[in-house]
Parts: C-alpha cells; sequence; structure tokens
C-alpha cells in the first residue's frame, strides 16, 4: 500500500512531513484512522528545531499538534518545556525541568533539597546502594522548579515532578498525596522536606 505524502509549513518557518494512512474513511472526511508525524530535515536557518528531544512521546504530541492544526487552522503549538528525560542505565537516571546552573541564572530564589535515598524502606527492600535525588524548589510558594534522580524506579518518579510542574503543583500538595507504600513513588514526600 502506497502512502501518499503531504508537507505542511508551521509557524517559526517548520515544515513537517506528513504520512497519511486511510485518512478518509467515507466521502464526507467523518472518520480519521492514523496520522504518522515525521520530522522533516527541512528547516529555516533562522528558527529554532521543532523539537529538542527525540522521543516517541514529543512525536505523539507533535502528530496531535499537526492533525489539530490540519482540522482547525494553525492553533496550536507543542510545548516541550517540562518534557522528562531518563537514561535507562543501572540504576537509572531521570531529571526534569531547570539545572542548577540555569536556576541560578534565570535569577530565581530557590533552595536545593538533595540526598541519598539508599536508608529508606523502598530501597532496604531490594538492596539498593547507589540511589540520590535533587530537587529545586522556589522560595516563598513551594513550586518544583527541577527534579534529578539517580536510582531505581527513576524514570517513573520523574514524571510525578513533571506532572506537578505541568499542573502548578507545589511541594505541599505533593506532600498531602497518600501513595501506596512502600514503593519509590511513596519516597517522593521525603525528597520535598
Amino acid at each position: 500500500m502506497e502512502i501518499p505524502i503531504c508537507a505542511v509549513t508551521f509557524p517559526l518557518s517548520v515544515t513537517w512531513s506528513l504520512s497519511w494512512t486511510s485518512l478518509f474513511k467515507s466521502p464526507q472526511f467523518r472518520h480519521f484512522s492514523m496520522i504518522f508525524c515525521t520530522r522533516s530535515a527541512k528547516t529555516s536557518l533562522k528558527s529554532p528545531p521543532a523539537t529538542p528531544l527525540q522521543l516517541a512521546t514529543t512525536a505523539d504530541m507533535d502528530a496531535n499538534v499537526a492533525a489539530e492544526n490540519i482540522l482547525c487552522g494553525n492553533r496550536q503549538r507543542a510545548d516541550y518545556e517540562l518534557v522528562p528525560s531518563a537514561v535507562f542505565t543501572l540504576p537509572p537516571l531521570a531529571g526534569v525541568g531547570m539545572t542548577e546552573p540555569q536556576a541560578i541564572k534565570s535569577g530565581m530564589r530557590f533552595h536545593i533539597n538533595r540526598g541519598t535515598m539508599t536508608g529508606w524502606a523502598s530501597s532496604r527492600r531490594i538492596g539498593q546502594k547507589h540511589a540520590f535525588y535533587k530537587v529545586l524548589v522556589e522560595d516563598g510558594n513551594g513550586r518544583i522548579l527541577g527534579a534529578h534522580l539517580f536510582g531505581h524506579n527513576a524514570a517513573e518518579a520523574i514524571n510525578i515532578f513533571a506532572l506537578a510542574m505541568k499542573f502548578g503543583l507545589t511541594t505541599g500538595d505533593l506532600k498531602k498525596v497518600l501513595w501506596a507504600y512502600p514503593t519509590h513513588i511513596s519516597d517522593v514526600k521525603y525528597m520535598l522536606d
């Protein structure tokens, strides 16, 4: 089966290549099945890359934004500001948001919660010998600016921080959640003191 290709230009002079598979199932164009979106190599030298991260999750977001813009006009933009990342080593390393140098450069007043997780019940349960965290918290309002984790389940736990940052949850909000225990996700509350 051949897949027709259509090029669409979006703001910031970024050209996307859209591959369409069975886009229209009826003559009235009522039903859609799949839209596959791949990043084109054609970008203006003046504009930044469309996505700083080449991840499946950002590709999904790009496809949704492209489909929405095709159907409803160019009203949507992909938001790459708080995309968590992980390095799947043993133990894994994960982060989201600002690093300490970025927070210093921004001029915000913040403090850092950092420490080891090896003494916590979730780490002792599996014999984890190396586990660390670093959470940047804005002074005065408890807003999380960044989180960086190294240890078992870091790639899962970082998503809690990404969610909190995306929707403006504070350290106080996260401390109020009753997490399943003893899990690595439940350890989030210890990282916020």
